[in-house]
């Protein structure tokens, strides 16, 4: 199974962002259809932050993962957040993955990401890249090439939200594309056996 470790929004905040996907939608639609088709929009159901990618992994490793991440402790019930500007991976320049950044000042995402990788190590996984949080909006179909510098632009006031969880999901593919099951949900600040 392919699983792997997230934070997501409330109803709320998805539907908010959902606006500004929305909104950069319509721009691009209005420079020309080729930037626009050049896009594969991710679906308001799929808006997470990844915190950790775990991939393919056994049905009894993942509930061993599970366990290990039941014990990560907390001594804070939320981490806040608000939205940043929209970006792309590598760069606006040669997008591969169009994103919301998201910014938290507290240094508490920092905090469970590092405990949500030691844990991982325990599993013989490593991520050392740098974390950067954010929501996918849309990917770069593979067969195109855009340059997006210069028509992304930030959108009206910064959404502010907070969570009091983490989960950890299984992403199931079908041919219409990917589907996400909860498999379950790590409280802050509680114990999660």
């Amino acid at each position: 199974m392919r699983t792997f470790i997230s934070i997501h929004p409330d109803e709320e905040t998805t539907h908010e962002i959902s606006l500004i996907q929305k909104h950069l939608k319509e721009n691009l639609q209005a420079i020309g259809d080729d930037k626009f088709n050049a896009l594969k929009w991710e679906t308001v159901d799929k808006f997470h932050m990844t915190l950790f990618f775990i991939g393919e992994t056994e049905k009894n490793i993942s509930e061993q993962m599970s366990d290990r991440l039941s014990q990560i402790e907390m001594n804070f019930s939320e981490i806040k957040f608000c939205t940043g500007n929209i970006s792309a991976f590598p760069n606006l320049r040669f997008p591969r993955v169009v994103i919301l950044e998201m910014i938290e000042k507290d240094s508490k995402l920092v905090r469970l990401v590092e405990e949500i990788r030691k844990a991982m190590i325990e599993f013989g996984l490593s991520d050392d890249k740098p974390f950067r949080p954010h929501i996918t909006l849309s990917r770069v179909r593979r067969d195109r090439k855009i340059n997006l510098t210069g028509m992304i632009e930030a959108f009206g006031n910064p959404i502010e939200f907070s969570v009091n969880s983490f989960c950890l999901y299984q992403s199931i593919l079908q041919p219409s594309g990917s589907v996400y099951k909860k498999l379950k949900e790590f409280r802050f600040g509680a114990a999660n056996g």
